[in-house]
């Protein structure tokens, strides 16, 4: 599914959960389709659809940040890789000739693969798309403690420590993302939008730590405050 696709499904339940009536709390709409329960926002829910997209989306930026520099490795093991299964391919005579056919069709029908640059531009805007859903549910009490339950505190601890660990490591003016020659110093586009991820981890901490006390045991267990310093 394309990121814009993804992207503004994110976009249409965070206006669902977003909205308030004149009491403060969800409107009609959000609790007649039950869009706290169909995010999988609920107690003891782990692997709910939020729960499991915030880990996931932030397992991915964590995984990025540490093999930081090794696009040509990984652009090498995909060769290779790929080298290898057609080699396998071709030395199989028994596949079936309309199931090569059906791959080649496949194949040739695929859009060309996006420059590097715009894959991780789309990657950062979906992970922001997640933070900005998962504090709106954050602002609502039963979904805080329900996320807290699900182990978010530390999900978003560990990507703020990862960055001011990316940035204490990396060489001024460096920056873990592909850039073109002609605009080596300057501030890319993904480059401001992981500084805005960062921002977003630390609100909905704030916004979890000041309303679940459970939240702020986690974040003071984690050495929160140590993290937050580190990365002033």
């Amino acid at each position: 599914v394309p990121y814009v696709i993804r992207s503004l499904a994110i976009e249409t339940l965070t206006a669902l959960v977003a909205r308030r009536d004149a009491t403060g709390t969800l409107t009609s709409v959000a609790k007649q389709v039950n869009v706290l329960g169909e995010l999988g926002v609920g107690k003891g829910q782990y692997l709910g659809l939020l729960p499991t997209l915030i880990r996931h989306s932030l397992a991915a930026l964590n995984s990025f940040l540490l093999n930081d520099g090794s696009h040509d490795s990984s652009r090498a093991d995909v060769t290779a890789t790929e080298t290898s299964d057609n080699i396998k391919v071709n030395e199989e005579s028994c596949i079936d000739a309309g199931l090569e056919l059906g791959l080649a069709f496949l194949k040739a029908s695929k859009p060309p693969q996006l420059p590097l640059k715009d894959q991780e531009e789309r990657a950062l805007e979906f992970i922001d798309a997640v933070l900005t859903l998962t504090s709106a549910v954050v602002s609502v009490p039963s979904g805080t403690a329900a996320l807290t339950d699900c182990g978010i505190i530390p999900a978003l601890v560990s990507t703020i420590a990862l960055d001011s660990q990316v940035i204490q490591n990396s060489p001024a003016h460096q920056s873990p993302f592909s850039k073109s020659s002609d605009s080596a110093d300057v501030e890319s586009y993904s480059d401001c939008l992981l500084k805005f991820i960062s921002a977003q981890a630390i609100q909905i901490i704030e916004g979890a730590i000041v309303t679940h006390n459970n939240a702020l045991s986690a974040f003071y267990e984690l050495h929160g405050i140590e993290v937050l310093v580190q990365r002033l």
